[in-house]
């Protein structure tokens, strides 16, 4: 029974509906999250520290933002294997604290919180 299909509807615009959803709209405002976000994150990374004992900016930079491996940037830092991991893990801990400002300063408040807690011998 074809009695209950129906065509799309077009609005003045010219942007197509079905059932009162317009799902171009929807689309343009998920890419402007996902610009939103990716601008949080960009900034969350350039505003973190970069100096000799803290070269967070350029860890992450150099991972994130340039897909560049673990090991050609701990060349590129002169650090020994496990020295490079944990200064990853810093650089990791300073963005998620970082970013806290910067998902609030481009309004994208479904970011959770980003730190992970562990928890003591007494469960807490």
């Amino acid at each position: 029974d074809d009695s209950h299909l129906s065509s799309p509807k077009m609005d003045a615009s010219g942007v197509s509906s079905h059932g009162g959803i317009n799902h171009t709209e929807s689309s343009f405002n998920r890419i402007m999250e996902a610009e939103q976000a990716c601008k949080a994150i960009y900034k969350t990374i350039k505003n973190c520290r970069n100096g000799g004992r803290t070269p967070y900016q350029k860890i992450l930079s150099e991972a994130y933002l340039h897909n560049m491996e673990d090991y050609k940037i701990q060349q590129e830092l002169g650090y020994e294997d496990s020295q490079y991991y944990i200064k990853k893990r810093q650089a990791l801990c300073e963005f998620a604290d970082r970013f806290e400002k910067w998902k609030d300063w481009y309004s994208i408040p479904y970011f959770k919180d980003l730190h992970i807690y562990r928890k003591n011998k007494n469960g807490v």
